[in-house]
């Protein structure tokens, strides 16, 4: 390429030598003819040599017509003698003009080759990003503020079942996938309004009705002015347990125009005539043809853009005043309105007096040059867009990015990559990154990347990075060669995605597959495992031990299967029960007791317990049950109810009997033993009066402590048969006897007990009323023996339908230990009262201080007609 490049310089450099010696042999043939203009032919030869041979051919070709002009056509000829001072002026405008020439044709190379290179360095960049993005290991789409494509890769294209023979760019994303949920387009438009979205896992069903599940991210990209242009979308396939493998493809190609050469025409203006001579080049770059200029100072005025009129004035006037050479770019309207840009260098020529003769000077048509420097900022713009990005494609992106170059080294690490080992770039570049690999995967990585880039294949293997903190985690790595047009690889691209949830995963998933099988072969429990999605149920070998049934064993049963063998009065109850729990996300588990029919046509209790396992969306999709036989078990509670109710009926029957027995011990007491000690009294009493007249004072004393005595022994049989059974309680109904009670109590304890009674006007049957007063007398004791209080309260109230008595008190309070203890016989007496009426009695702490004691007896249809007593008869 070097020899190829010195021997076009070479030839370029003869030409531009060439040219000036042609004009001298086609000027001295014509010189007769052209005597007055000196350097009619040397200018245009000047200005091809520049514009073929640049800088250097220019300024050769200038000095060698400048020598051959001197030598041959300015007189005296044939030497080197000036006779008037305008030939030296002549020829020193002659070789202004030809350094002019060859550093404006020489900027213009120049500004070519920068044109070129800046567009092979965008088509480069280009490339890269767009090789970059087909190959990364992810499905990406890039779109504008409305939602149209602008880029996909094809694992986009392919994830989401796009028409491959039809591009999409240009088209709505909710036209070309039509089943797009609304929640993901609430997230386009979080998006749109500058927001970041990820989403870890996420279910979507595509086109062709695969249901995937797939991690995705969702980020605005930003345009040169840092205005959102759009969004980005990053999506990752972890169907198979978080398999992700995300790919980028973006493909973006700018193009510029490059610019072509220049023009340059010349002119020569006398002021004190206004005539001025054009070259045909100057009026072509003025849009005019050949001859078409007026050759007048006004006239050039008008072509002038008005907006560059006065600084151009401002160039003549600064010539004519000085005789200084000015350079300056304005622009040139066209007849037909175009504007053009043009560049001139321009001096004048002074007299003797100072005053200008005359102003020459060249103007090349640099329009195309404008335009040139107008792409190159343009496509410096577009460079440092598309590299910036790149960067933020690559910077967003989850996996650790590198790069390496042909031979195997790396020498790009991205951000991700650093933050993640700690370590700056610089120490990890060439192959010194293969120190945070784990010491057993480096050897076996080593191996595959050397042969993969010797053989030029793609890359991919799994091995365990060590992070910044020392631990290390598994990662899966993917890399693609970058190939030239000739098929060469430049460049290596790679990216390694983070997988170590997957590995320890499947080792989960795989010893708990080991102890789900240890336990499906162990228990009694019949286990079954039902696909819901395919309706495919499974059962353990439990099921031919317990039930008799190998269906299910032996092959895959539907629902259908185990439901016609549930008993028929049982099937609706637990269709319904399950059914409830399959169709609410909230409910998980469902536990249920049902008959199963066996084998053998009997039908067994079971207790059947089942757990729902639940997609993203709630959507129940498998559950897993385990049935136990219950049979046995149900047969003994029924039995052991069948005996509680027994002695429950027992008991009834020995409190009525005991209330009998003390109503009885009570008459018995009461009409004999009380009626003798009374009848005894009155003697005495006689006796006393008659002793007194007759006996000595020590005969009366002892007759009145025998009265005292007597007096005790009425009272205390009295009080106990008012233990036994209150004679108020018989005669005077349940409300009077409740108050008896209270004020007893209060004389008894001297604990201040308020009682406040509703009654209807009604009767309460024995048993109910000898309960309620039972109650009431065993919270009272409790609280004068254990309560502490200074304070008590009776409230009992009777209804159509059901008895309310509530006692509290504002003591310590009884504690959950008190209320469990099986030595409080009083608590266990009062609730087996209230359990032999089905009624409720409740113990309640109150959060201040002291205890409530809470009955509630419903009354029967029976009771309310306060049948006798068979023991009062």
């Amino acid at each position: 390429m070097g020899k190829k490049t010195g021997a076009a310089n070479f030839i370029r450099l003869f030409l531009a030598i060439l040219i000036p010696l042609l004009a001298f042999v086609l000027q001295w043939v014509f010189w007769p003819v052209i005597q007055p203009y000196v350097w009619f032919l040397f200018y245009p030869a000047v200005f091809l040599s520049s514009w073929i041979g640049g800088l250097i051919g220019g300024l050769a070709a200038t000095i060698i017509s400048a020598l051959l002009v001197g030598h041959y056509f300015i007189i005296p000829s044939f030497s080197f003698a000036l006779e008037k001072l305008s030939m030296g002026l002549t020829m020193e405008v002659f070789m202004t003009m030809g350094i002019l020439f060859s550093l404006l044709h020489e900027r213009n190379h120049k500004a070519k080759r920068q044109v070129a290179e800046a567009l092979a360095a965008g088509r480069e960049a280009n490339e890269l990003l767009r090789l970059f993005i087909e190959h990364a290991p992810a499905a990406i789409a890039m779109f504008d503020t409305n939602m149209f494509y602008l880029a996909t890769s094809g694992r986009w294209r392919s994830y989401y079942c796009l028409d491959q023979t039809r591009s999409p760019i240009g088209r709505s994303h909710y036209e070309v996938n039509y089943n797009i949920p609304e929640r993901w387009k609430e997230v386009h438009r979080r998006a749109l309004k500058g927001e970041v979205i990820r989403a870890e896992e996420d279910f979507y069903q595509l086109l062709d009705g695969r249901e995937q599940w797939v991690r995705w991210e969702v980020r605005p990209w930003h345009t040169a002015t840092d205005k959102i242009g759009g969004i980005l979308i990053f999506a990752e396939d972890i169907t198979e347990i978080k398999r992700s493998e995300q790919a980028l493809r973006e493909s973006e190609k700018r193009l510029r125009l490059m610019l072509e050469a220049a023009r340059i025409g010349a002119f020569d203006w006398n002021p004190q005539t206004d005539v001025s001579v054009w070259t045909p080049e100057l009026e072509a770059m003025h849009g005019l043809a050949p001859g078409e200029f007026s050759r007048t100072y006004p006239t050039w005025k008008q072509l002038v853009h008005p907006c560059d009129l006065d600084s151009i004035l401002a160039k003549t006037e600064e010539t004519l005043a000085t005789g200084a050479s000015v350079e300056h770019k304005w622009r040139v309207v066209w007849p037909d309105s175009s504007v053009h840009w043009l560049a001139g260098r321009f001096q004048a020529f002074m007299d003797a007096a100072g005053k200008p003769l005359r102003v020459a000077g060249m103007c090349i048509d640099i329009t195309e040059h404008k335009a040139a420097e107008t792409a190159l900022r343009e496509n410096e713009d577009a460079l440092r867009d598309s590299e910036r990005r790149f960067r933020q494609v690559v910077e967003s992106l989850p996996q650790l990015v590198w790069t390496c170059t042909p031979e195997g080294p790396c020498d790009y690490l991205s951000p991700q990559w650093v933050a993640y080992t700690g370590l700056p770039e610089s120490a990890q570049l060439g192959y010194a990154w293969l120190e945070q690999l784990h010491p057993d995967d480096r050897p076996r990585t080593l191996e595959l990347w050397q042969l993969a880039s010797r053989r030029g294949d793609s890359f991919a293997v799994e091995f365990r990075i060590r992070r910044h903190d020392g631990v290390y985690r598994w990662f899966k790595t993917l890399a693609i060669p970058l190939r030239d047009e000739a098929g060469r690889i430049i460049k290596w691209f790679g990216s390694n995605t983070d997988i170590d949830a997957r590995k320890h995963a499947e080792e989960a998933l795989c010893e708990s597959e080991e102890r789900f099988r240890l336990a499906w072969n162990a228990t009694r429990d019949v286990i079954w495992d039902w696909d819901i999605v395919y309706d495919s149920q499974r059962w353990s070998e439990a099921s031919a031990e317990v039930f008799g049934w190998r269906d299910a064993i032996d092959m895959p049963q539907t629902a259908s299967w185990w439901l016609d063998r549930v008993h028929s009065d049982d099937r609706l109850r637990i269709t319904a029960d399950f059914h409830a729990v399959l169709e609410d996300p909230a409910r998980d588990h469902w536990e249920g007791e049902y008959r199963f029919q066996r084998r053998d046509g009997d039908y067994a209790n079971v207790l059947d317990r089942r757990f729902v396992i639940r997609d993203n969306q709630g959507k129940p999709v498998r559950m897993i049950g385990a049935m136990q036989d219950i049979t046995d078990r149900k047969r003994a509670e029924l039995a052991l109810q069948e005996a509680n109710q027994r002695l429950r009926e027992l008991a009834g029957a020995l409190q009525d009997a005991e209330e009998a027995e003390r109503k009885h011990f009570a008459r018995e007491l009461h009409d004999d033993l009380g009626q003798h000690l009374l009848a005894l009294r009155m003697d005495l009493v006689g006796l006393a009066g008659r002793i007194e007249q007759e006996s000595p004072a020590s005969l009366s004393v002892k007759l009145h402590d025998m009265e005292k005595l007597l007096n005790a022994t009425v009272q205390s049989v009295r009080r106990i048969i008012s233990d036994l059974r209150p004679a108020i309680l018989d005669d005077l109904g349940l409300s009077a006897a409740l108050e008896w009670l209270v004020e007893d109590f209060v004389q008894r304890s001297g604990i201040s007990c308020y009682a406040e009674i509703e009654e209807d006007d009604m009767d309460i049957d024995d048993r109910h009323a000898t309960a309620v007063f039972r109650i009431a007398q065993e919270a009272l004791t409790n609280i004068w023996r254990h309560a502490g209080a200074t304070q008590a309260r009776l409230s009992f109230k009777a209804h159509d339908h059901s008895l309310a008595l509530t006692i509290e008190d504002n003591g310590k309070g009884i504690s959950d230990q008190a209320q469990q203890k099986l030595q409080s016989f009083g608590l266990r007496g009062m609730r087996e009262r209230v359990s032999l009426f089905g009624g409720t009695l409740a113990v309640i702490r109150n959060a201040e201080a002291g205890t409530r004691v809470e009955i509630a007896l419903p009354l029967s249809e029976k009771a309310n007609r306060a049948e006798e007593d068979p023991i009062h008869d």
